[in-house]
């Protein structure tokens, strides 16, 4: 094969992937849109959610990076306890000396908002084309992990 067809079979793989990733991407906007969480801004491969009829969750993050989904869930907490800021402090110096591994939860905070993150790797074949089977495993994986994230920001919620 000519080195020609070489470069234009490896841009193709390349274009062929990045679909994938756009198709993946809408129909997560589609399943979060069937829950009533409207999409409140995206950028490349990066979407942000509104969950507007979670009692814990805020907001969701979705983004896209190869071959990993990584979910970001947001709770608002209005800290008005020094006690809090001294937990939240406490908090953050364990988790910043931990990395975590693929499928762990990592938790983080900012002044009024704290985060838990997963990282779940997937083949979006599985996923991309598929059908009605490949929504509902699609659906699955992202309702499985945001439960997983909720329960670790119930205790923030104020």
């Amino acid at each position: 094969m000519s080195l020609l067809g070489i470069v234009n079979r490896f841009k193709h793989k390349a274009e062929i992937r990045e679909s994938q990733d756009e198709i993946l991407l809408g129909e997560t906007i589609y399943l979060f849109s069937l829950q009533g969480w409207p999409c409140m801004g995206f950028d490349q491969q990066h979407v942000r959610f509104r969950t507007l009829n979670d009692v814990v969750l805020y907001s969701l993050h979705v983004r896209l990076d190869r071959k990993t989904i990584i979910i970001k869930a947001e709770v608002k907490s209005l800290l008005a306890d020094p006690d809090d800021l001294v937990q939240q402090w406490s908090t953050d110096i364990r988790k910043i000396l931990k990395l975590p591994a693929s499928g762990q939860i990592k938790v983080s905070h900012e002044l009024n908002s704290n985060f838990a993150e997963k990282a779940v790797a997937i083949d979006a074949d599985q996923y991309v084309l598929q059908g009605e089977p490949g929504r509902r495993a699609l659906n699955a994986l992202l309702v499985g992990t945001i439960n997983e994230l909720r329960e670790v920001l119930k205790p923030y919620r104020r």
